[in-house]
């Protein structure tokens, strides 16, 4: 592909995603999967692992301001359930970030465009990237558009599988289960 067309085509993509890279290496490699770049460096990997830690702060924040008198148990279960490999492909998707995807044919050829697991990484590596181009403020602006819907919607706190089981099983006079 033509460097002008790679270069329409990026600006596509920061125009969805509502910032201009100073550094479009940060937003190719958060793109880049494994499968056609093994060397870390120059995978999505490293940059998910920042974008993890960035996504779970702001959240948390947004979390505090929403509910500024619930305590940390009930903010707890709401934080896991917006930070989430399922709700950070579901942000993946609402971008339509699939098709943006460098990875090998074998992988494209498995669905990895549409893989959960994967769409949640690159989620995550972009937030990483803007955190690394922009700041926090380019970060911040990225997850409170994307999230702030998510944060508001909640009504209920999320009860993850295990505890959800142990108070069914409570409330039947079953016991405690055994998990094995």
């Amino acid at each position: 592909m033509a460097k002008s067309a790679q270069t329409k085509e990026i600006g596509e993509l920061e125009r969805q995603l509502e910032h201009n890279f100073t550094d479009q290496r940060l937003l190719t490699t958060a793109l880049t999967h494994s499968s056609v770049a093994p060397d870390f460096a120059r995978n999505y990997q490293r940059l998910e692992f920042l974008g993890d830690r960035v996504l779970a702060l702001i959240v948390a924040d947004l979390l505090m301001q929403h509910y500024p008198h619930a305590a940390e148990g009930e903010l707890a279960p709401r934080l896991n359930s917006l930070v989430c490999k399922q709700t950070c492909a579901d942000v993946a998707r609402q971008l339509s970030l699939g098709p943006w995807l460098r990875m090998s044919e074998g992988e494209a050829a498995n669905g990895g465009r549409e893989k959960d697991a994967i769409l949640g990484d690159v989620c995550e590596a972009l937030i990483g990237a803007l955190y690394l181009d922009g700041g926090e403020a380019a970060a911040r602006q990225f997850v409170t558009r994307l999230w702030q819907p998510r944060v508001s919607a909640l009504v209920d706190t999320p009860v993850d599988p295990k505890s959800a089981l142990q108070e069914w099983s409570q409330a039947r006079k079953l016991g405690t289960p055994d998990y094995v």
